[in-house]
């Protein structure tokens, strides 16, 4: 068996006595064993274990949920939780940060055996998946990078056949096809650029206010086009544990999504707020044009569009940016709607 470090956080010592001496004839090394999560951040600092088994209930003023988000905010470090608790709020509390798993007390030497293989297993299978990731990220900026030199040259070329006297009006024609579509080559290209950062920027969670920022984007919208008059409501005290710049960015392009399919509509309306779906899930409603339920995926998919662009311009990636952005959260994001009847957006964190 591979040397496997664990750092213990259990406050009782009927209980991580025999637990450290159980996983040490296991062959697990331990790098210490402390009964706060205080005692635990600091214990990081000078070691890195593989993993950490944490208890919920601790000495110290944070219990383990928040030992281990403060923990998670700086370290890569899988947690699997060691507890009594089975309770849904606590269950609630616990997703918010993505534990690798979750031991009910009382528990068996093969329940801890099989635990720390899973989560060690999953752990690595994640690092390799965000290395294949960052290589794919990395290949797409380059590519998209060295695409746009040339378009723009074409299109600066064709700017100057339009400028020439000698340019004929039917070969005018014909240009100015050129040039629309390097405008719309070079806003995929865009799109590309955003999709490959957004893959490659750091994630720092915090706890974030969703009610806040989605005000500031609903006000920035409304001084955008003064003249509309959309009925907005937003549900007050949403809170959740993300990256505040990201999810900012996947809250934008929903929010804008509904102002703008709401541009055709008599009264629109926009409705922020959250529903109960296992769990806190927060939604965006608007009566806006919709699209067919079949193609609630599709939406999602770089440059696919359900609509014509006359009718609603865009370059098509706000909503696959959103999804990455939730997708590296480790949450979800869908949609339902049908045609002429509105859309609504969830999007669940953990």
């Amino acid at each position: 068996m591979e040397n496997i470090s664990l750092l213990l956080v259990e406050d009782e010592d009927v209980v991580a006595l025999p637990l450290e001496k159980t996983l040490q004839s296991m062959g697990y090394t331990i790098t210490g064993r402390v009964k706060s999560g205080e005692d635990a951040i600091k214990h990081l600092e000078g070691s890195y274990p593989d993993l950490i088994m944490m208890d919920i209930h601790l000495d110290g003023e944070m219990d383990g949920i928040e030992a281990a988000e403060a923990i998670l905010s700086r370290y890569e470090i899988p947690v699997i939780y060691i507890t009594a608790d089975s309770d849904r709020d606590t269950l609630e509390r616990v997703k918010r940060t993505a534990p690798f798993g979750y031991i009910l007390k009382p528990f068996s030497p093969e329940s801890l055996n099989l635990g720390i293989d899973i989560a060690i297993y999953r752990h690595r299978m994640e690092k390799e998946l965000e290395e294949k990731n960052r290589e794919l990220d990395a290949f797409t900026y380059s590519v998209s990078h060295d695409l746009r030199a040339p378009v723009r040259n074409i299109s600066r070329y064709a700017e100057l056949l339009l400028e020439d006297s000698k340019t004929s009006e039917e070969n005018a024609e014909y240009v100015k096809r050129i040039l629309f579509a390097t405008e719309k080559m070079d806003g995929m290209i865009d799109g590309f650029l955003t999709l490959s950062r957004l893959g490659r920027s750091e994630l720092k969670p915090e706890k974030i206010s969703l009610d806040e920022i989605s005000n500031q984007i609903v006000n920035n919208l409304k001084e955008s086009e003064p003249t509309r008059k959309v009925r907005v409501s937003v549900e007050p005290g949403i809170t959740n544990f993300a990256d505040k710049k990201l999810i900012s960015i996947a809250l934008e392009n929903m929010i804008s999504n509904a102002w703008k399919y709401t541009g055709k509509v008599e009264n629109p309306e926009i409705e922020i707020g959250t529903v109960n779906r296992e769990g806190r899930v927060l939604y965006i409603k608007d009566n806006g044009a919709g699209f067919s339920p079949e193609k609630s995926e599709d939406i999602f998919i770089p440059f696919r569009r359900m609509h014509s662009e006359s009718d609603f311009p865009g370059t098509g990636i706000g909503l696959a940016s959103a999804r990455k952005i939730i997708d590296r959260h480790g949450g979800k994001i869908w949609a339902e709607s049908e045609p002429e009847k509105g859309t609504t957006f969830y999007m669940a964190l953990p």
